[in-house]
């Protein structure tokens, strides 16, 4: 059997692949987990979420976006909560009524669909996602030619 493979190409994707490796498998700190992890009621925290991010990024927006009205800046910021990890709806929610069994369901569902997306398939090589280094160097000499040709045709 051969090892899964897994890559991740930029922080977010890391830091799951992290959480994924480090996750214990063990059945009663599974549980435990998913007690911690899964949200029955995510509008409770909803209204307190947001007002807490509205008090953090309040003076950033009024920086950033000077002349602009209180309710202005309040749409802003309520557009930019809805996609903010702080915002309860963006993590894992369950019915209110679920059982462990279905919290940990729904952890474990979630658990393989960030190892979908990570996983490298076995048949496809790794290709090479960064540019080298000399290839940046022969970019770097050959637009400082272009340069050179320019200023000599302007004198």
């Amino acid at each position: 059997m051969a090892v899964p493979t897994y890559s991740a190409r930029n922080i977010a994707d890391a830091l799951d692949l992290l959480d994924i490796v480090t996750e214990p498998v063990d059945k009663a700190l599974l549980g435990t987990k998913a007690a911690q992890t899964v949200d029955a009621h995510p509008e409770r925290r909803f209204k307190a979420a947001f007002e807490a991010y509205k008090d953090r990024e309040l003076p950033i927006a009024r920086k950033e976006y000077p002349g602009l009205r209180l309710q202005q800046y309040n749409d802003l910021l309520f557009k930019q909560f809805e996609k903010h990890p702080d915002n309860p709806y963006n993590k894992l929610v369950v019915s209110y009524d679920a059982t462990k069994e279905d919290k940990v369901a729904a952890l474990k569902s979630k658990r393989k669909e960030v190892e979908d997306r990570l996983k490298h398939p076995p048949d496809k090589p790794f290709s090479k996602s960064t540019v080298s280094h000399d290839a940046v160097e022969e970019d770097k000499v050959a637009a400082s030619k272009t340069k050179r040709k320019e200023d000599k045709h302007k004198t």
